[in-house]
């Protein structure tokens, strides 16, 4: 039952969740079973080190988006040459990570990683109405722990990757009072930094949240400022054309991009796609998504909403990775506490089968295949659409998308909740942080 009622998380649950955590815990570091160097949970760690790479070409006054970044330090045996798709902004920033050495720099990226989705956690469940104490902290760290076995968060923690740290940022604003003065500039720091998070604009304004975009993307624009500032040759071809190059952030057609371009270049163009193919796909994913998290709001139910949003941005990009896909650690704090609610008598239980299947479609599933080209001479899929089971057999279209099944079956089942009543209790319903007390 919910906090509000009880002053505290029911025993059960947090016991149940513990073990759980406790398992994904341990599969994180059983599965794969390549325990080889490269394909450790942490012998990647590639994109933290290429953001350390733009920070030493802010420092040295080089182009960021002429020529494939490397260190500047010298040859990295272990990390080819990448492009840089971040904006100028975001390189300014990663400044300094070149003042501290390789290992420090990748052991404190990891540490504020977890930390980060932790927070994460904990702000969603104080969102809900839930009073901060020992076992809303539990609460907060099992659900993390729970969600490290799942391709977005296994492969954040390998590649080093910086979704998590915005995630924190956008849910941070997204729980702060609504007549807190700068709400929304932590969001324009995230779409400063990476263009994503920017789709949330539609969010605050369909929600009525004006003064929250007039900040946030007022917030934007000076960091475009400060980076032309910093680096102006750079920030001239990124915002002039270089922003839209879509091939400097990887195939277009790779199964790990979960998105309406990925589905339209897979299935339909078997290539890239027709940039009105797109727009077409993307504005409709769009306008139903969004058409979602209004109906949500207005039934009482924010967070969903805020997740829902965050979640059909992800949809609507034209590239996104499975780690963009962070979203669904606030995803399953949200469905635990419906289920925790309004699953607690009779048929109703039956309902907490739902985060078995949402782990089901987003767990880091591997499969692990010979090739000569790679470190060790394995390659290891992670994710349902990285392995064989996503090419062939009658449940093959499932798991090549699972994130847009996992976001329509999000819209659906929480338009038929909303419907039902199962919103928020009101206190928890305004679109702001619920006191503790």
């Amino acid at each position: 039952m919910n906090e509000s009622d009880t002053g505290r998380f029911p025993a059960v649950f947090l016991g149940a969740l513990s073990v759980a955590a406790t398992v994904a815990v341990a599969l994180l570091f059983l599965w794969p079973r390549e325990t080889t160097e490269y394909w450790g949970l942490l012998g990647n760690l590639i994109d933290v080190n290429v953001y350390r790479w733009g920070g030493e070409h802010i420092r040295a006054g080089r182009e960021l988006y002429v020529d494939l970044l490397r260190p500047l330090g010298g040859v990295d045996p272990w990390r080819a040459p990448m492009a840089w798709t971040y904006t100028p902004f975001a390189a300014a920033l990663f400044v300094p990570l070149t003042w501290l050495s390789g290992p420090m720099m990748e052991a404190l990226w990891t540490l504020a990683t977890l930390a980060s989705m932790v927070l994460v956690a904990r702000m969603m469940w104080v969102w809900l109405g839930y009073r901060p104490g020992r076992r809303l902290t539990i609460a907060a760290v099992a659900v993390a722990a729970l969600m490290l076995f799942t391709e977005p968060f296994r492969m954040t923690l390998w590649l080093g990757q910086i979704n998590v740290l915005l995630l924190l940022l956008l849910v941070w604003d997204a729980t702060r009072p609504a007549g807190t003065r700068l709400r929304g500039a932590a969001t324009g720091i995230a779409a400063g930094i990476k263009l994503t998070p920017a789709f949330l604009w539609f969010h605050y304004a369909i929600t009525r949240q004006w003064r929250c975009v007039a900040v946030s993307v007022g917030t934007f624009v000076l960091t475009v400022v400060v980076g032309a500032a910093i680096a102006w040759s750079s920030s001239l071809h990124y915002w002039t054309g270089g922003m839209l190059d879509g091939q400097r952030i990887g195939h277009v057609d790779a199964p790990s991009n979960q998105s309406v371009y990925g589905v339209l270049s897979w299935y339909v163009y078997h290539g890239p796609v027709p940039t009105w193919a797109w727009l077409v796909g993307a504005s409709a994913a769009a306008l139903v998504g969004l058409a979602a998290a209004w109906y949500l709001h207005e039934r009482g139910m924010p967070q969903l909403s805020f997740v829902v949003s965050g979640m059909t941005g992800a949809v609507a990009s034209p590239f996104s990775w499975g780690h963009h896909w962070v979203w669904f650690l606030p995803l399953m704090v949200v469905l635990f506490d419906l289920l925790l609610r309004h699953a607690r008598t009779g048929w109703a239980r039956v309902a907490w089968v739902l985060p078995a299947v949402l782990y089901f479609f987003v767990g880091a599933w591997a499969q692990s295949f010979p090739d000569a080209t790679q470190p060790d001479g394995r390659w290891v899929g992670t994710g349902w659409f990285m392995t064989t089971a996503a090419l062939e057999g009658p449940f093959a279209p499932l798991l090549r998308e699972p994130y847009l099944v996992v976001w329509a079956l999000t819209l659906v089942l929480g338009v038929l909740a909303a419907r039902r009543g199962l919103g928020a209790a009101p206190t928890a319903a305004r679109p702001h942080r619920v006191a503790a007390g």
